[in-house]
């Protein structure tokens, strides 16, 4: 008899889950279309920020359109992006009542939604809107839903920043003075890590910094070749290739 109760309760608790599921989906379905409008003036910085953006809100249950003409008619839920240099984003903006900032940093960016009326996020360049993806992102990871209203606009205080990762270690290398730590697979696996790397730069871009230091006493040595001074390089072939490699992805991920 117990075991019976034991089952009944068990089915019972699957079968509230299962209104519970059906219910969060059935609302994540009602919240309807969101279209992204950007314009036609690409940018890598403004493509990966309207990415990030649409990720969040799929992830929050929205159906996302990328567009990049102008509207005819926009909607509530509207995300308008672009430069305020932009013509067509100014004249949207201005039909719409929206008072851009009359001056700003570099970086900076601008968030603007009235009630009944479309999202506008501008930046003072594509780095800015950037930070304006990435800040409504934010936003949608903690509340997964779009406010009905919202005006923010936020500038860095600082030009540079950035983190500082060591390519050294707190001993000696076996042979090696003070400063000499070859960059060699041995020696920094995780540094030939392209995943892991690509997890450390998107989190730099969460926290908007944007500018990455190596650190290192000496790293000509396994970075630099020199045709008066072959013997400045203290890497093998192979790993000066490798280094090289990892060196270019970096600069292009960044």
């Amino acid at each position: 008899m117990n075991k019976v109760k034991t089952i009944l309760l068990l089915l019972i608790c699957l079968i509230c889950q299962a209104k519970v599921s059906f219910s969060t989906n059935e609302y994540l379905a009602k919240k309807g279309l969101v279209r992204i409008i950007t314009g036609q003036q690409a940018n890598l910085r403004r493509d990966f920020g309207v990415l990030k953006l649409k990720d969040a809100l799929t992830l929050a249950g929205y159906e996302v359109r990328l567009q990049n003409t102008a509207p005819t008619a926009l909607n509530p839920n509207d995300i308008i992006l672009a430069l305020p240099t932009e013509e067509w984003f100014a004249t949207l903006a201005k039909a719409n009542q929206i008072s851009l900032p009359s001056s700003w940093k570099k970086e900076g960016f601008f968030i603007e939604k009235k009630l009944n009326k479309p999202f506008f996020l501008a930046g003072k360049d594509d780095s800015g809107l950037l930070y304006a993806c990435v800040e409504l992102s934010n936003r949608l990871k903690d509340t997964p839903k779009l406010p009905e209203t919202l005006t923010l606009n936020e500038q860095p205080e600082m030009v540079l920043r950035g983190t500082c990762v060591g390519l050294q270690k707190p001993t000696l290398l076996p042979g090696r003075e003070v400063y000499e730590y070859p960059y060699t697979p041995e020696s920094f696996p995780w540094f030939y890590d392209k995943d892991l790397w690509i997890k450390y730069l998107d989190m730099m871009v969460e926290n908007r910094y944007n500018s990455l230091y190596l650190w290192n006493g000496h790293p000509f040595a396994s970075l630099v070749k020199v045709k008066d001074y072959p013997y400045a390089l203290e890497v093998d072939e192979a790993t000066f290739q490798k280094n090289e490699e990892i060196y270019r992805f970096l600069t292009s991920e960044a």
